[in-house]
């Protein structure tokens, strides 16, 4: 198996100043180009979108993308007024990302972008759309992105037969291995995706640079400091090696700013320590491990 067909990358950055440690805001044509050919040849053949990332769809028309295979989303569906065709909607939608980007095959993934969508009234309709083009043979796999261990319950209750979950997990998110339910994940065959594994560049800052608003929490923020120190790893290194370490994850994303960045996650894959122990900077409160309530 290739080394690095668990990487996927994230293209949040190629449209936006995405994560508060991007210093560089929305990447430029020429290094997305370096960064794709760079995938390319070490065999990172997974690309990860969605449909609401207009920019960064554009710049990736630019390419030639048909090497890599795309999991994309959904837009925000839970505001259609009744007179809306779900599935006309979610199947447009689609084809009209493929023609943006420029795309001729099959689609590795078209999920659920917002939770609240596959709790909504047109949750039914939508799951239906997703499985119509996947027995037409446009999409091989289809699910959801999550964000809270209540949504995951939440879909492995239902009979909604689904392929994969997309869901945030790292070193001070660690929700996804105390989740009771794991084993109906399994029976059902279902493959987690991790984003998030940076926490949004949080986990790579320096203390020095930490923003205000997390120094709440800088004493469970140090164990982390502390701890690569004691085991004399880089932040990068450390996030890298919980994600390779856990059995659960079958693939996860990462977003870059450079060539070398990703360069770099590449390299890492090769160097798993087995020896790091994890499980003392779990940081439970959702107000920083939730991004969504940063303030």
């Amino acid at each position: 198996m290739n080394k690095f067909s668990k990487i996927i990358l994230g293209t949040a950055q190629f449209g936006s100043d995405y994560g508060i440690s991007n210093t560089k805001g929305a990447l430029e044509y020429k290094e997305i180009n370096k960064i794709l050919n760079l995938a390319n040849k070490h065999k990172v053949k997974l690309i990860d979108t969605a449909i609401s990332y207009t920019n960064a769809n554009t710049k990736l028309s630019l390419n030639n993308i048909q090497n890599f295979e795309i999991i994309t989303k959904t837009p925000k569906l839970k505001n259609l007024s009744r007179k809306s065709c779900v599935k006309e909607q979610i199947i447009s939608d689609f084809k009209n990302f493929k023609k943006k980007i420029n795309y001729k095959k099959k689609v590795y993934a078209y999920l659920i972008h917002s939770p609240a969508d596959m709790r909504s009234k047109n949750a039914k309709k939508i799951f239906k759309a997703l499985n119509f083009l996947k027995n037409k043979g446009e999409i091989k796999n289809i699910g959801v992105c999550i964000e809270k261990m209540s949504d995951l319950n939440f879909i492995l209750k239902k009979k909604i037969k689904i392929d994969l979950i997309e869901c945030p997990f790292n070193i001070f998110d660690q929700r996804l291995l105390n989740y009771k339910n794991l084993d109906k994940k399994k029976k059902k065959k279902i493959k987690i995706i991790a984003r998030s594994i940076f926490l949004q560049g949080l986990l790579l800052l320096p203390k020095k640079q930490i923003p205000n608003y997390f120094k709440k929490w800088i004493k469970k923020i140090d164990n982390w400091y502390l701890f690569l120190k004691k085991n004399n790893i880089s932040a990068i290194q450390g996030c890298i090696n919980f994600i390779l370490l856990s059995k659960i994850v079958d693939k996860f994303i990462v977003g870059v700013q450079t060539s070398s960045e990703l360069l770099q996650i590449i390299r890492l894959t090769k160097k798993k320590k087995n020896n790091l122990i994890f499980k003392d900077l779990i940081i439970n409160d959702p107000r920083l491990i939730n991004s969504e309530n940063w303030k």
